[in-house]
């Protein structure tokens, strides 16, 4: 379970490091891009990794996705703190819906959990095609 909260943390914070960046650029939309912040952090993230990777920039690790992670938190901060005031003001006003948007995430996060550490793993599948071998 610890690691299942471990993800949920981690993701938690991609989206807070994507936000600044999301309310920037995705200004026509009603949330300012709330609900989209932890997907487009990811996307950034593993994008990022993968041509960095490819092209032979970093190696393709833990301290590299560790690295990446850094230099987002770092942008998303500079953009936060350019649009401090703004920022505060949407959040403030719309405290019930990033509530809301956090809550229907914890709950479809362990309930996917859940509903994984129920189903069939590759041994139960793999049993009926090797019994007669």
């Amino acid at each position: 379970m610890e690691e299942a909260i471990s993800w949920w943390l981690v993701i938690e914070a991609v989206g807070l490091a994507a936000f600044p960046i999301a309310f920037v650029f995705l200004r026509g939309l009603r949330d300012r891009g709330y609900s989209l912040a932890k997907v487009l952090g990811l996307l950034l993230l593993a994008y990022s990794l993968w041509i960095g990777a490819t092209i032979g920039v970093f190696p393709n690790s833990r301290g590299a996705v560790i690295g990446l992670l850094v230099a987002l938190a770092l942008v998303g901060f500079a953009m936060a703190y350019r649009h401090r005031g703004e920022m505060l003001r949407f959040l403030s006003r719309h405290a019930a819906y990033v509530f809301t948007v956090e809550a229907l995430f914890a709950g479809a996060f362990f309930l996917s959990l859940w509903l994984r550490s129920h189903g069939p793993g590759i041994p139960e599948i793999d049993k009926a095609m090797t019994e007669g071998l």
